[in-house]
C-alpha cells in the first residue's frame, strides 16, 4: 500500500533526525546558563529543517544509498543507471523536494503517473528510487 509506505518511510527519517536533534540540544542544555537556554530553543527551532535536508542529502549520496527510513523498508537512491549518486545530485534531489512541497505536494503526485514511479524532484535531478538487493 502506497500510503503505508511514505507514512513509514517518513516516519523513519523524521523520527531519526528528531532524536539526533533532541540528543544535541538537551547536551547543550546542561552545558550552558539558564540565561541562554532560550536561545538555543531559538536556534534549535531554525536549525530543525536544515538539519533534515542535510541528513537527506549525506544519506542518500553515501554508500548505504537510503536515509535509514528507506534501508528499513528496503530501499535505496540511484542514478539512472541503478549506480550511487553524488553529493550534487542528491543537493538537487533535495532542493526539488522543496519544489514538490511548493506545488502542495503536485510534484510527489507525478511519480503515480510516471513511468519509472519519479516524482517531480527525482526528474529534475535524474534519479530513481529502487528496491535494495539483498545480500
Amino acid at each position: 500500500n502506497a500510503r503505508n509506505f511514505f507514512r513509514k518511510n517518513i516516519f523513519f527519517d523524521i523520527f531519526s533526525v528528531f532524536l539526533f536533534h533532541a540528543v544535541i540540544v538537551s547536551v547543550l542544555f546542561l552545558l550552558v546558563p539558564r540565561k541562554q537556554q532560550l536561545e538555543i530553543i531559538q536556534y534549535a527551532s531554525l536549525s530543525v529543517p536544515l538539519v533534515f535536508y542535510l541528513y537527506l542529502i549525506i544519506a542518500e549520496a553515501s554508500s548505504m544509498q537510503a536515509t535509514f527510513g528507506k534501508k528499513a523498508l528496503g530501499i535505496k537512491v540511484s542514478d539512472l543507471n541503478g549506480d550511487r549518486i553524488t553529493f550534487g545530485t542528491s543537493l538537487t534531489r533535495n532542493l526539488g523536494k522543496i519544489v514538490c512541497n511548493l506545488t502542495l505536494g503536485i510534484g510527489y503526485l507525478i511519480g503515480i503517473f510516471s513511468s519509472r514511479n519519479q516524482c517531480l524532484h527525482d526528474t529534475m535531478a535524474d534519479t530513481l528510487v529502487i528496491k535494495s538487493r539483498l545480500y
